[in-house]
């Protein structure tokens, strides 16, 4: 179950990220639970360095750690 923390961050995530509600609600979950990073298969909205930018950018605004979210082809 989500947080209502998980919930805020995602809506954040959804006002300036091209993403869809599951996609956002999946990168709140794991910056909140302090992941160090995110595995994806999702180059459109997640996987890509102009996402992963945006989503940290609201991450330091919000006082929550960057997240690194990568392809599986970087592991």
């Amino acid at each position: 179950m989500l947080t209502s923390a998980a919930k805020m961050l995602a809506h954040e995530y959804l006002k300036s990220v091209t993403m869809t509600t599951n996609d956002a609600l999946h990168a709140a979950g794991a910056t909140i639970l302090s992941c160090e990073l995110l595995l994806s298969w999702n180059f459109t909205h997640l996987a890509n360095f102009r996402s992963q930018q945006k989503i940290n950018d609201i991450n330091l605004i919000h006082g929550y750690k960057s997240i690194n979210i990568i392809s599986p082809y970087e592991l």
